[in-house]
């Protein structure tokens, strides 16, 4: 439940930057071209790399200024899954890419850090213009969450996390690949 309730904050937040933007430019299909079955979207194929192959949902507002995208496990669901990728785009106007990145990242940070029931165990954040941060932090019902936040084209923001419970920890290769993601394959 507090996960949960983080996550939301954290939608919200995505939602409110990409929404000051003026004028979002519409039509976002951050997540590729799913039609295509030899050509996996470019997010379902990642989180299929971390281990959660099964789009659990997707959501976003009518003017496709955040995707909001959930996969777990093989033959898991919203209510029985032991590892977690969500993934967030936001789109946001071109020239602004930098800005938006560091606005999520910054207020990002600031609210872990004021979370009662999440205890931030790491947050790096990228040097020079710190456009991007690797980040850590365990809820108080067990929840252990490992993640990036990071510009991945011109014009989108994205915040990827990948989420353990019931023991499961952060493995070293999903930490690998979240990097790697960040800095550019």
């Amino acid at each position: 439940m507090n996960r949960f309730l983080l996550t939301i904050g954290f939608v919200a937040l995505l939602r409110a930057t990409a929404a000051a933007q003026a004028n979002p430019v519409v039509g976002n299909d951050a997540s590729g071209d799913a039609s295509a079955s030899d050509h996996p979207a470019p997010y379902a194929k990642l989180a299929a790399d971390l281990g959660t192959p099964t789009l659990l949902s997707s959501a976003g507002p009518a003017d496709k200024s955040l995707l909001r995208l959930r996969f777990v496990g093989a033959g898991e669901s919203a209510s029985n899954w032991v590892k977690m990728t969500s993934i967030s785009i936001a789109k946001v106007k071109p020239a602004d890419t930098l800005v938006a990145a560091r606005t999520i990242i910054k207020k990002f940070k600031a609210r872990l850090a004021a979370q009662k029931h999440a205890k931030t165990t790491e947050f790096i954040e990228g040097q020079n213009l710190a456009s991007n941060a690797y980040f850590t932090f365990v809820t108080s019902d067990g929840i252990a969450d490992q993640g990036i936040a990071y510009s991945p084209a011109e014009g989108f923001v994205s915040v990827i996390e990948v989420a353990y419970r019931h023991g499961f920890v952060h493995r070293a290769s999903d930490r690998a690949l979240l990097r790697t993601v960040m800095n550019g394959r």
